[in-house]
């Protein structure tokens, strides 16, 4: 991205780039979460920022950072086109980036598609697919879908038994007439 292009409205008062979790200060100046919380962090004695010792005297200075949620700017902030670092990618849109990393981009990392199997692989995108043709855990998955349902089931009976051995606990003389009678019916 070119970031002179960029309007200083959207831009970090303190780091100077395209404000990311974009929060206002009291005095209406915009930061960058992050950039705004170090520099309430720092030392009272760091005179570099002292227009914004205000702030830093405040027992809860955090609750003073108000969240940017004008639509219009952070719409302007989700179209700035970025570029992956991990496999190179340019012109994808920053509120899009996130989606990209996770669904698409081939270097980043990811887990074994039989990873609630408990499969420990982990590698990048690109390497998956080889991986689940040597996966051991991934062709077990409809053998262990079918145990997992009947588990589920008996774990249903027990309880549905708890319930009726409660019931039979806390009022034994009714309930044994009933089921006496209801066993003499039958």
């Amino acid at each position: 991205m070119d970031e002179s292009s960029i309007h200083s409205s959207l831009k970090c008062k303190f780091c100077s780039k395209p404000l990311i979790d974009p929060v206002k200060t009291p005095t209406g100046d915009q930061f960058c979460r992050e950039c705004i919380l170090r520099i309430l962090h720092r030392e009272a004695s760091d005179k570099t920022d002292k227009s914004y010792t205000d702030i830093n005297s405040s027992s809860s200075k955090e609750q003073m950072l108000i969240p940017v949620t004008e639509p219009i700017v952070l719409l302007m902030l989700d179209a700035l086109l970025v570029r992956c670092t991990a496999c190179e990618k340019i012109d994808i849109a920053r509120g899009e980036f996130n989606e990209h990393k996770r669904k698409h981009c081939l270097k980043s990392s990811t887990l074994c598609l039989a990873a609630d199997l408990k499969c420990p692989w982990m590698g990048t995108r690109e390497n998956l697919e080889t991986h689940l043709q040597e996966c051991k855990f991934e062709p077990l998955r409809p053998m262990l879908k079918e145990i997992f349902r009947e588990h589920d089931q008996v774990k249903t009976r027990i309880n549905n038994l708890d319930k009726q051995v409660n019931q039979l606990a806390s009022n034994p003389v009714e309930e044994m007439s009933l089921l006496l009678q209801n066993s003499t019916l039958s």
